[in-house]
């Protein structure tokens, strides 16, 4: 089977290029795509001559001269760059994908073909849809279109945006769904689909020994919804009751980041990090006690998304929290302790039991995350399933 993979992808050296130009790519789109592509290009699956990829990139003044082609373990990529404001410059992005496209069919014809495409981005799609009659067309459906948080630039424009993403996701043959809920809002027409809720990689679980005292840490985005002020407060709480006090280290950036930096400064039990690379990250989520995620479950994208951060915690060897969101199977939390949001005293309550609980029965528990985690969700096996998925619909 020959697989066209249609979207935004990099390789290390070019995403770091983006990064620094302050184009804003988002990190856990490259981290599926890194670990899908690497699998798929393994010849494990399938000869990773049978795999073909164009990316669409944007584009500033900051990247200067920029390379149409590249190559990722010695696959080559075809670019794709447009400013994202620049009609002419997204015009002539859409003609360059049409002939790749058209390349891609003329030297696949009489085969079994499918076009994979991460989200359903009109760049890419809208010169190519046509074709649906002759390859069919499957989705990563990373977010609901209608749902996505567009909190900048103007509001009928974003409108407008979502508009055209959900008719380019309403034409697919099929999706690959990060929550099963996704399947209720975005497939009227019954479309097969599978669930994938993510890919991460997963280290050797080291064994170290950890230094003293309870640190409870987050990494992520430090915003509202995400439940950081409760988490704030809730320690502050928690504290007032113990003699020896309960470190909390915050990582990220957001719309409550001020708050976290001004409870850091009143209190030092409470430690802000600012933005971190993720290898420190990694290190800090091994030496810390206690991982949390205290995301608000009435966030309605919660019911549409799987946190890749479950991942990074499972695969992390120290025991995490995570609160109750639908979108996360009811599997994973066999695997971790759960903890409630509702209020500030409620949550201190649930952080407080499980500090009480042996460590070493913490341990136990991370363990066990961990080898679910290598076992049933490793990049390998997620990939494998995508690839299952794609020959069925072409069988």
């Amino acid at each position: 089977m020959k697989i066209l993979y249609l979207s935004y992808f990099s390789s290390p050296k070019i995403f770091e290029k983006i990064c620094e130009a302050n184009l804003d790519p988002s990190v856990a789109r490259q981290k599926f795509d890194l670990m899908l592509l690497e699998n798929l290009l393994s010849n494990e699956i399938l000869p990773s001559s049978d795999v073909e990829i164009v990316s669409y990139l944007p584009y500033n003044e900051k990247l200067g001269e920029v390379e149409s082609t590249d190559e990722f373990l010695d696959k080559k990529i075809n670019y794709v760059w447009a400013k994202r404001s620049g009609i002419f410059s997204i015009l002539k992005a859409m003609k360059s994908v049409k002939k790749l496209v058209n390349d891609w069919l003329k030297r696949t014809e009489g085969e079994e073909r499918i076009i994979l495409t991460y989200a359903a981005n009109p760049i890419l799609l809208a010169p190519v849809i046509k074709y649906r009659k002759k390859v069919k067309f499957v989705t990563v459906c990373s977010e609901i279109p209608k749902y996505r948080n567009m909190t900048e630039g103007n509001k009928i424009v974003n409108a407008i945006k979502k508009k055209v993403f959900s008719y380019y996701n309403e034409k697919m043959s099929g999706y690959v769904f990060m929550s099963r809920h996704m399947n209720e809002a975005c497939n009227e027409k019954g479309a097969p689909y599978i669930v994938v809720e993510g890919m991460t990689q997963i280290p050797p679980l080291s064994s170290i020994i950890k230094e003293d005292g309870e640190r409870i840490f987050y990494a992520g985005g430090l915003h509202e919804e995400n439940g950081i002020s409760h988490l704030l407060d809730a320690i502050v709480s928690l504290n007032k009751y113990r003699e020896k006090k309960v470190d909390l280290i915050l990582c990220g950036q957001g719309n409550v980041q001020e708050k976290v930096k001004e409870y850091s400064n009143k209190h030092k039990f409470i430690k802000f990090l600012g933005s971190l690379p993720n290898d420190q990250i990694i290190e800090l989520e091994k030496n810390a006690t206690l991982l949390v995620n205290p995301r608000k479950p009435d966030f309605v994208l919660t019911k549409y998304s799987f946190p890749s951060k479950v991942f990074e915690y499972f695969a992390s060897g120290t025991a995490c929290a995570l609160t109750k969101l639908e979108g996360i199977p009811e599997e994973f939390f066999d695997y971790c302790y759960k903890i409630n949001v509702d209020s500030n005293e409620q949550l201190a309550s649930d952080i407080g039991k499980i500090l009480e609980i042996p460590s070493e029965e913490r341990d136990k528990k991370a363990k066990e995350a961990y080898e679910f985690l290598a076992k049933e969700k490793s990049a390998k096996a997620q990939t494998e399933k995508i690839y299952n998925f794609l020959q069925s619909l072409i069988g």
